[in-house]
């Protein structure tokens, strides 16, 4: 059942004001009337699936208020939390997407950044290795809001294990989902999945490449903007990478499970996804991709299976990171690559030796 932000029986309600601290990614200012987005306010607004989460800061915000402070939208956000410029707004939230319905502060044009979920990492079983998930489509668009126009705003979680992303929205402008990687089903690896941009995921090591269980590595999701590596000689392939947004990568694959040790392992593509598992007493499961940048999660690794190994059964992939949706004003300076550090974390590793 949905859940529903609520105050005082009302849905999460943002007050609108002409005058004002205008809300930035660093920061409040407030607009001279000048410059782009029709002489109204200047704003960056980031609405976020789910509620507000200390643990995973993604802004490193500090709390739910300091975050609607500056614009980073959750749920649970509060009227409160909110300056009186950011416009009017309800949340509803279930689990598989967050929807607002949103009233600008002002009319004017503005950019858009809208990222479907990442698609979950496959589930291997019986000494097998299964595919990463692939990235959400990344997509871009520029349009002129009216200040009394509501718009509804989708925002897409990331797909659990062995399930494909969720799409996001800005009315109509959708972003598609990432699809899960495969499963393996014994002692083979598993295609990984193709990104929400079409993009295919990398192919499973077909025998007789190698040998034991050098021949069960699996390929690494598709990437927003590149096909996911295949499995090769032992090794996870790894994810495609995402497409940069104003210095941030978002809709990158999960990486490929495998069979190999760490040396072996399917990375994540850059843009947010999760690296697939490897052949180890611990980590077997994929990683999960990040949250917020549409990326895939990672296919696992089985280290073996049935009544003989009741310590590691069926191994679970990585679930996909959610989308999300940022609304510039034109007139907004900056970037996002300070607030968005940590996704570049998460790089892609490139097969040495190998062209594809």
């Amino acid at each position: 059942m949905a859940q529903i932000a609520m105050i005082a029986g009302l849905g999460m309600m943002c007050l609108s004001s002409s005058v004002g601290a205008a809300l930035m990614m660093g920061g409040g200012e407030e607009d001279d009337g000048g410059g782009g987005g029709g002489g109204g306010t200047v704003y960056s607004i980031t609405f976020h699936h789910g509620n507000y989460d200390a643990a995973n800061d993604t802004h490193s915000d500090g709390s739910r208020a300091a975050a609607g402070k500056k614009g980073h939208v959750y749920a649970d956000t509060t009227a409160s939390d909110l300056p009186s410029s950011f416009g009017t707004c309800t949340a509803t939230m279930t689990d598989t997407e967050t929807t607002y319905s949103w009233t600008p502060p002002s009319s004017g044009e503005v950019d858009i950044l809208v990222v479907g979920g990442g698609g979950g990492g496959g589930t291997s079983s019986g000494f097998g290795s299964a595919g990463g998930g692939g990235g959400g489509n990344v997509s871009t668009l520029t349009k002129t809001l009216g200040g009394t126009t509501v718009y509804t705003i989708k925002i897409g979680n990331g797909g659990a294990s062995g399930q494909d992303g969720t799409q996001s929205a800005f009315g109509t402008d959708t972003a598609a989902p990432g699809k899960k990687g495969d499963d393996s089903g014994g002692s083979i690896g598993a295609n990984g999945g193709a990104s929400g941009s079409g993009l295919d995921g990398g192919a499973k090591e077909t025998p007789p490449t190698g040998t034991s269980y050098t021949a069960r590595s699996s390929g690494g999701g598709g990437g927003a903007g590149a096909v996911g590596k295949p499995g090769l000689d032992g090794k996870g392939g790894d994810g495609g990478e995402g497409i940069e947004y104003r210095g941030v990568y978002y809709g990158g694959g999960g990486g490929g499970g495998t069979r190999g040790n760490a040396s072996k392992q399917g990375k994540a593509g850059l843009g947010g996804g999760g690296d697939g598992g490897i052949n180890a007493a611990d980590g077997v499961n994929g990683s999960s991709g990040v949250r917020h940048t549409g990326g895939g999660g990672g296919g696992s690794s089985n280290r073996c299976g049935g009544s003989s190994c009741p310590l590691y059964p069926n191994n679970s992939g990585g679930g996909g990171g959610s989308g999300i949706v940022i609304v510039r004003s034109t007139s907004a300076s900056g970037s996002n690559t300070e607030t968005y550090a940590m996704y570049q974390n998460t790089k892609k590793v490139e097969l040495e030796g190998f062209t594809f």
